[in-house]
């Protein structure tokens, strides 16, 4: 039997990516290592990897809790003049709101995401269309959407949408509001 097959499965495993990373690195010409410094080793290798991985943006915004910093690189910053709601506009984000968003929301019910079905009584014109546009930038400039993020546990991603197509989703949303 080899060295290190007698081991519990779990060690078995960790013993045996140990040993393919090194030999990976190394190649053929292996050094003869103590078990301490390759995991040593692999731990060096590997921690930089982790650490850009799961790194994040600890930057705090500036202005005082619970509000939107300054963020000029936030798509909206103007408020919207929406007027009374466009049916034909708002039937385009509802089929653009069916393909890229129901993944993760639904209408009435409490999802991957949280349920959309009043959100336009409840968020700004403007926010909505932010987070759609830019749910990233959001997450770091906005106290709401940290909110959301630490609830939720996902962040909403960017589907790279145009204006034009957050804004039919954003008319579609304003349709299904009991308040609208």
């Amino acid at each position: 039997m080899r060295k290190g097959l007698a081991r519990t499965p779990g060690r078995l495993t960790v013993s045996v990516l140990r040993d393919a990373a090194l030999s990976a690195v190394l190649g053929p010409r292996r050094l003869h290592l103590t078990t301490p410094m390759k995991s040593l080793f692999v731990l060096l290798l590997v921690l930089p990897l982790a650490l850009t991985a799961c790194g994040s943006d600890t930057s705090s915004p500036d202005g005082p809790s619970g509000t939107v910093a300054a963020a000029p690189d936030l798509p909206m910053q103007q408020a919207l003049d929406l007027g009374p709601i466009d049916a034909d506009l708002a039937a385009l984000g509802e089929a653009d709101f069916t393909t890229r968003c129901t993944t993760c929301h639904k209408m009435g019910e409490r999802y991957v995401g949280p349920d959309l079905a009043d959100v336009a009584d409840r968020r700004s014109p403007e926010w909505i269309m932010n987070m759609i546009l830019a749910p990233d930038k959001m997450i770091v400039a906005d106290a709401d959407a940290q909110a959301l993020l630490a609830e939720y546990s996902v962040p909403m991603t960017n589907q790279n949408l145009t204006h034009d197509e957050a804004r039919a989703i954003l008319e579609y949303l304003r349709q299904v509001a009991p308040g609208s």
